[in-house]
């Protein structure tokens, strides 16, 4: 995401610092001027003045993206949840009684804003669209366009050839995955 809390939980730090050093690492990395105190909407945080400099840029067209549970996006999910309003848990060790959105779900990031949760399952070259879950609000017009795109580069990733996906799906998505072109 490009910015890290303070007390975000030791698995969000350990990439590049031990956990049990982040007290002494983190004054030391401010010091240096390679992370820079930060506050979003709120929340005390650090980031990289690269990150920073990229604020500064034109914003990029938004695209859709199938974030992965364990991208390093996803590992603060409080930070996730307070910006993005979006409360994730990965179910994939949960009971399948106790899930509430599925196995194995991708958050749907769309420009800046997390718009839905899906769950694929792919075999023997067919992608199913097992779950999809809009989040409140309309993501508009321009992404629906980005999906098609995105599911067919998706389905180039699985080697898949073919689209299936159940009736309960909302309509709008079922009916462009079904239609998807293959290439």
């Amino acid at each position: 995401m490009g910015i890290v809390r303070p007390n975000a939980s030791a698995e969000v730090w350990s990439y590049s610092v031990l956990f049990y050093d982040k007290k002494n690492a983190i004054p030391e990395l401010l010091q240096r001027e390679e992370i820079v105190p930060v506050e979003v909407e709120g929340v005390k945080a650090n980031a990289t003045p690269e990150f920073l400099a990229l604020l500064d840029e034109p914003p990029l067209e938004p695209r859709v993206t199938f974030i992965a549970p364990l991208d390093q996006f996803m590992w603060d999910r409080k930070l996730i949840a307070h910006l993005f309003g979006f409360d994730y848990t990965w179910e994939i060790y949960m009971p399948e009684a106790k899930r509430r959105w599925g196995y194995y779900v991708l958050p749907v990031l769309f420009g800046d804003a997390l718009v839905a949760r899906v769950e694929f399952w792919c075999r023997d070259g067919v992608l199913e669209i097992r779950r999809w879950h809009f989040e409140p609000g309309d993501p508009g017009p321009k992404f629906f366009a980005e999906l098609e795109r995105t599911l067919r580069e998706f389905m180039g990733y699985c080697s898949a050839t073919q689209v299936v996906v159940g009736d309960d799906i909302d309509p709008r998505v079922r009916d462009l995955a079904r239609s998807v072109p293959l290439t």
